[in-house]
């Protein structure tokens, strides 16, 4: 992985999961290969980064973007499938995606981490903040 810069989030065990071991081992390819198909200059990934996928600024067409490149599990099945029924509503815009086997990819418009809920509100006005995001991401299936 020369050159490649690998999030700690990322990094597990060896032997703990072999699917994720081999979709870690493949990943600077597959990033390599997302940023050609869509013509993306990358920066650098967000650290210390999620537990799951890679994440980094793009410029893609002109325009920033985010690339996500992650290990599909059981919470991630579908994420691309909600982002793109919500349409920015209550979420980032989906711009493209792509699965290939254990890994999907994901090009959103940019959104930066802010200051974390639990830091600005205590645990029963942080409800309410959550509920409003609910009523905003709920529509007919």
């Amino acid at each position: 992985m020369d050159g490649f810069i690998l999030p700690p989030g990322l990094v597990r065990l060896p032997g703990g999961t072999p699917a994720y071991d081999a979709w870690l081992a493949g990943l600077p390819q597959a990033v390599a290969g997302l940023a050609d198909r869509w013509s993306l200059r990358l920066g650098e990934p967000f650290l210390p980064g999620g537990s799951s996928a890679w994440v980094a600024p793009a410029v893609a067409d002109g325009d920033p973007a985010v690339l996500k490149v992650g290990w599909v599990h059981d919470e991630a099945e579908h994420e691309a499938d909600g982002l793109r029924a919500w349409d920015g509503r209550g979420t980032v815009r989906l711009l493209r995606a792509h699965r290939d086997g254990a890994t999907q990819a994901l090009l959103l418009e940019p959104c930066r981490p802010g200051v974390p809920l639990s830091g600005v509100l205590p645990g029963p006005e942080q409800d309410v903040v959550l509920a409003g995001l609910l009523r905003r991401l709920w529509i007919t299936p």
